[in-house]
């Protein structure tokens, strides 16, 4: 029925103005300028870029003639106005190819003659020409610098991502050692020519952004890839430190390959999971299986079991406008039996009041929907107790101890419940899951951590009971390995204990070099001071202890 009264309304309307349905005429918002300018009698406004659609005028060739070079000398004015800004303001110019200005003063000038000469159809086609050329010459102009703001980006994007890379290539403990080694063998002069050669390629990039007279965004664009660059110049031992690896040990180039290429297809997977949302549960799947095979951790079967539930919600269909007030509660119910069970593990008041928040959340909301579907109304004790909740859940957070899982259990628990205050269906369970999911892995990494940790202290412990044992042996053994002894301790002094000092120590410089250009010879100078002062008390040291040697030998 209603849509026989819509085509009765149409034909209707299409009989009165008498219009035809089949014809169709698509207009550009930008072309309504100048065609209201002719349908009034008025000039085109100055700044129009439209396009008169003189298809729809009922004039004579002679009036669409004379309005097209109206409105092409309109149009190709402000193209023209528009090279000769851009010509003054850059600093090597590069016109448009296609239109000059020559060539707009020839078409105009061909354009009126064909109307004297009533050639009006010749006309009509060099005006649209000459307004299509115009207009893109007027795009050309507007993005002229266009290509000089990608290339900063891109220059930039891809410097980030060396950083990042040197970051995490900077905590593996052999290229550690390898770039403190290289550092201390570095010229300063080589260090001195960066500098120099950067700042002098930044005050180049000032005086070209200042003679074009840009917006002061495209200095920031433009200098932003020269600091990262510099940044990574100071930081090129740890790449060749990490190059020296790849060489000598063919299993870390293995590794990194497949590191890299896990990244780009789990990066284009999670672009995928936009459109097809299956693709996540396809992850999560494979997640759950890395959690068992790939994980010594005794929470990696929860991990498991939580990345396998979580793969459902995918796969569901989208939370319409139909509440289910049930699962809320549900949701609210398991966040807090969860943060009660973790809580009292950790033995922490506190926690556990913050613990009845998604309960009080879930309630709330299935309230609110059980209410507003049977009387249409809400209760009002339910604003002040949700506004409450929300606020709450802002505060508390702040007022627990700083240890790590006290820190995660109060955010769970009052975000958890921020999130069930405006959730409708299975969308509070998934919060949950996915909150426990992400606390899981913490766990994970937190374990992994822990046990390598672990494997290196008794390794220590091992060398230092060697070490004792050597130093308590009797007769000519222990005589024999006393310089052997001097010679190994000075070594496990350097390696195990000089080395975090050094590194916490240089970290600073390092990262005051890369922001301030001129302040990395001074630091590296100082450090060469403190390594020349370090050799030489370990050289009297070593002196005092052969003495002390030769001393003994000699009342033997």
């Amino acid at each position: 029925m209603y849509l026989e009264v819509y085509l009765v309304v149409h034909v209707c309307l299409y009989r009165k103005w008498k219009l035809d349905p089949d014809d169709r005429h698509d207009v550009n918002q930008a072309d309504i300028a100048p065609l209201m300018a002719a349908f009034v009698g008025i000039p085109i406004p100055v700044n129009s870029v439209g396009t008169l659609p003189h298809q729809l005028l009922s004039v004579s060739l002679e009036d669409r003639a004379k309005l097209l070079l109206m409105n092409a000398q309109q149009i190709s004015e402000q193209f023209v106005i528009k090279m000769e800004s851009t010509k003054k303001r850059a600093f090597i110019f590069s016109p448009f190819p296609r239109l000059a200005a020559s060539d707009v003063i020839d078409m105009t000038r061909k354009s009126a003659d064909f109307i004297v000469s009533n050639q009006y159809d010749e006309a009509i086609s060099l005006c649209t020409e000459l307004i299509e050329l115009s207009l893109s010459g007027l795009r050309y102009y507007h993005t002229y610098h266009r290509a000089l703001l990608s290339i900063s980006v891109t220059a930039s994007y891809i410097g980030w991502i060396f950083v990042s890379l040197g970051l995490v290539l900077g905590q593996v403990s052999f290229i550690k050692s390898q770039a403190l080694k290289n550092a201390r063998a570095q010229n300063e002069r080589h260090s001195m020519v960066l500098v120099c050669l950067f700042a002098l390629c930044g005050l180049t990039v000032c005086a070209v952004l200042s003679a074009s007279e840009v917006p002061f965004s495209y200095y920031l664009y433009c200098l932003l890839p020269l600091l990262i660059w510099y940044y990574l110049s100071t930081q090129r031992r740890v790449f060749t430190a990490s190059y020296a690896l790849l060489k000598t040990d063919s299993r870390v180039g293995r590794q990194l390959a497949g590191c890299l290429v896990t990244g780009v297809v789990g990066t284009w997977a999670l672009v995928f999971s936009f459109f097809y949302r299956y693709i996540l549960s396809l992850e999560l799947l494979v997640f759950s299986v890395l959690f068992l095979y790939c994980s010594s951790s005794p929470v990696r079967s929860y991990a498991a079991a939580v990345s396998l539930l979580l793969s459902v919600f995918p796969a569901l269909p989208v939370v319409g406008r139909v509440p289910n007030p049930f699962l809320v509660l549900a949701a609210g119910g398991a966040g807090t039996a969860i943060c009660l069970l973790s809580s009292k593990s950790l033995r922490h008041r506190g926690l556990i009041v913050m613990s009845l928040l998604p309960f009080i959340a879930g309630f709330v909301s299935s309230a609110t929907m059980f209410s507003s579907a049977s009387y249409g109304k809400i209760p009002y004790i339910i604003h002040p107790v949700s506004w409450t909740v929300l606020l709450s859940s802002w505060v508390l957070p702040l007022l627990v101890t700083t240890k790590i899982w006290h820190r995660f259990l109060s955010i769970f628990a009052c975000h958890a419940a921020t999130y069930i205050l405006i959730s409708l269906s299975y969308d509070a369970l998934f919060c949950v899951c996915l909150c426990v999911l992400l606390a899981l892995w913490i766990k994970l990494e937190f374990d992994a951590t822990e046990s390598e940790t672990g494997t290196q202290k008794a390794r220590l412990k091992t060398f230092d009971l060697a070490q004792h044992h050597l130093s308590l042996g009797k007769g000519s053994l222990s005589r024999m390995m006393w310089s052997s002894r001097c010679h190994l301790q000075k070594r496990f002094l350097f390696r195990y204990r000089v080395i975090p000092r050094t590194v916490r120590a240089h970290s600073a410089p390092l990262l005051h070099a890369g922001l301030f250009p001129g302040s990395g010879v001074l630091w590296r100078r100082k450090r060469c001071q403190r390594e020349q002062l370090r050799q030489s008390h370990c050289s009297s040291i070593s002196r005092h202890v052969r003495s002390g040697c030769d001393g003994s030998f000699a009342r033997v």
